[in-house]
């Protein structure tokens, strides 16, 4: 089946992965956001986009954060995930150079290698 659809190798299901919590703010304390927010009223000098991913135990596999603005991708980070702990294994990206104009929408998503998207979160800079 796999030759008939041209891949050239066996057809294995990804492995079910689910963004248990995400949340974005500027410190990180004990391997967590400790001050999420939806919006910014002015720019920060950075943001730190924390998010916990469910992964089936024994499981390691890549991930990567892209950061995205006004729609467009800005920034993408690659990151390293491992499956068996029930309320998800905890990693962040931090993002500094915000751009000359960072305010709008923003969003973190986080994304496999394959390209799926696993979950993301939203948020705003205001001024």
């Amino acid at each position: 089946v796999a030759a008939a659809w041209g891949l050239g190798g066996p057809l294995v299901p990804p492995a079910p992965l689910s963004l248990a919590e995400a949340a974005v703010g500027t410190l990180v304390v004990e391997r967590w956001v400790s001050d999420p927010t939806e919006r910014f009223e002015v720019a920060p000098p950075q943001i730190t986009c924390a998010t916990a991913i469910r992964a089936p135990r024994g499981l390691q596999d890549a991930l990567r954060h892209e950061w995205w603005h006004d729609g467009a991708r800005v920034d993408v980070v690659d990151l390293d995930v491992r499956g068996g702990r029930e309320e998800g294994f905890r990693t962040w990206s931090t993002k500094r150079n915000l751009g000359p104009r960072p305010q709008g929408r923003w969003r973190c998503r986080v994304v496999t290698a394959a390209g799926q998207v696993v979950g993301q979160i939203r948020f705003e800079i205001a001024g």
